[in-house]
């Protein structure tokens, strides 16, 4: 932020500090350091001192003996940005600090990965297991760990950090400063005493993950790990623009010579979501029948019925304080300027009539039938076929397990004799009223194009994971969360639509090798 504003204006803004902190930024010659005789606590007083000199005083700090700070965003440092009026420049600026040049002793002697694995406030309780799996995986790499570096300055660091192929890093002083690298960071962030006080997710890491989420992310923290070091292409990730603001959950098809491309989004600060079509230089929302006015219309995927566009989706209602949802579906058609479903149709079948919540069908056409993946029940999986709202077949295999959740959902793409299905799952544990810590993955199954429909493949780890990257406004914004509902393919290419935090759409281009199975 301070940086962008000297650029911007040509004048040295002026940072208040108490003295024992004052020499932290010394040798940054875009700044005037200001000393405040009194204590780190003393925000009141400290603000007092800063309008004795300035009517413009800008208030980052987040602490403060009799002072009670909202957290209005997931992160502190969130809340720090739009405190400095910078919310919206937030991932988005350099951090620019003058290097000392000068290395360590030996430091060169091999390739190096930097672990910062001490903090004062918020200390990884996992450090040694993480420093042994670190040194037994990469074992050309020395393994710096920066709490047995003796420094002048804290930012003499920056030089070993510039000099290493990556740097994994603890909540601490030296995440702050990885900013100023250009190597990869893998971010270890608190969750202690709530999330809050955790480092934002940044899209310059190739890794953020929470101290408590560790335990199970840590196979994950290797394999991110050593493709960062072997400058591993990440996965080409496309932004989809909506109309309907923080639209999620994308589905799209190849329908004739058209890409057809179709998501959720709240039209109101409401919990209902309506259904929204992109075709060319056409958007619109999907009209329902006028005997589901009231209900909300979500996760909707396209498929084909004999040519015809198709789209199943879900159907929700709140009853007394509890949520209901049955899975319909229908025939996509054009009418009027806009998109409809003239006849809505709800499969006959378990409790798929709003006495529970029924979601995550993946709709398929088989022989000229349609068929939907139900789910699983105890260790089968269950695929039904339907003769409109009728059950006509029920066909059971063995339920695909894999280490990462219930596999749920997505959508089906049928290629020569197989069908390949992208899926969701989910591990961690929620949080009451919040998806708290869960985690979903997106992952890819091999099945076979005959019935029962058997898998004979899945992915050994995730394609994509969530994170928690964040969209400010976004009302309905949760973290983790990354769900396919559409994908195409063309010449060995696959793109995969899907939905990232109830907030935003994007695709993924994939290799079939990235399927990882």
């Amino acid at each position: 932020m301070i940086h962008h504003d000297y650029i911007k204006s040509g004048v040295k803004p002026e940072i208040v500090t108490v003295r024992p902190y004052s020499e932290l930024l010394s040798g940054v010659d875009y700044v005037k350091v200001v000393k405040f005789d009194g204590s780190m606590q003393d925000l009141s007083g400290s603000i007092k001192f800063a309008k004795e000199a300035s009517r413009d005083v800008k208030v980052t700090q987040l602490h403060g003996k009799g002072f009670e700070f909202h957290h209005r965003h997931p992160s502190f440092q969130y809340d720090q940005w739009d405190r400095g009026g910078m919310l919206d420049k937030w991932d988005k600026l350099p951090l620019v600090i003058p290097r000392n040049k000068s290395l360590p002793p030996n430091v060169n002697a091999k390739p190096t990965i930097i672990f910062a694995d001490h903090s004062q406030s918020s200390p990884f309780p996992h450090k040694e297991e993480l420093a042994k799996l670190l040194i037994e995986n990469f074992p050309s790499h020395q393994i710096v760990r920066l709490s047995s570096v003796q420094a002048p300055h804290l930012f003499d660091v920056l030089a070993l950090m510039d000099a290493a192929d990556l740097i994994v890093t603890v909540e601490t002083a030296h995440l702050h400063m990885s900013k100023a690298c250009s190597k990869p960071v893998i971010a270890l962030v608190t969750d202690k005493p709530s999330r809050w006080h955790g480092s934002g997710w940044s899209s310059r890491f190739s890794m953020h993950c929470r101290y408590s989420d560790f335990p199970r992310r840590k196979d994950e923290l290797i394999r991110t790990a050593r493709s960062a070091i072997d400058k591993k292409t990440a996965l080409f990730i496309n932004d989809i623009s909506t109309v309907g603001r923080n639209g999620y959950n994308l589905g799209m098809i190849r329908h004739g010579s058209e890409m057809i491309y179709i998501y959720r989004y709240h039209p109101e600060k409401s919990w209902k979501t309506r259904i929204a079509v992109i075709s060319g230089t056409m958007m619109s929302d999907v009209k329902f029948p006028s005997e589901f006015d009231g209900y909300s219309f979500e996760d909707a995927r396209l498929f084909h019925h004999k040519g015809k566009l198709m789209m199943a989706y879900v159907l929700s209602i709140e009853s007394f304080g509890q949520f209901k949802s049955a899975a319909g579906y229908g025939m996509l058609v054009q009418r009027d300027g806009g998109w409809e479903i003239p006849q809505n149709i709800l499969p006959v079948y378990r409790n798929n009539d709003f006495t529970g919540t029924v979601k995550n069908l993946c709709p398929f056409e088989h022989d000229g039938k349609i068929h939907f993946i139900w789910g699983n029940s105890g260790d089968e999986q269950v695929v039904i076929q339907v003769e409109a709202a009728k059950v006509s077949s029920e066909f059971k295999s063995e339920a695909s397990k894999w280490d990462y959740g219930e596999i749920r959902g997505g959508s089906i793409l049928i290629e020569n004799d197989r069908m390949i299905r992208f899926f969701h799952s989910r591990t961690g544990e929620g949080l009451s009223g919040t998806h708290g810590s869960f985690q979903y993955h997106i992952g890819a199954s091999i099945m076979e194009l005959k019935p029962p429909f058997k898998t004979i493949a899945v992915s050994k780890y995730p394609i994509i994971s969530g994170d928690e990257r964040y969209v400010p406004g976004c009302f309905h914004w949760k973290p983790n969360c990354a769900l396919p509902y559409g994908a195409v393919s063309e010449k060995g290419i696959y793109a995969v639509s899907f939905g990232v935090n109830d907030c935003m759409c994007k695709t993924m281009t994939l290799k079939e090798s990235d399927f990882n199975l």
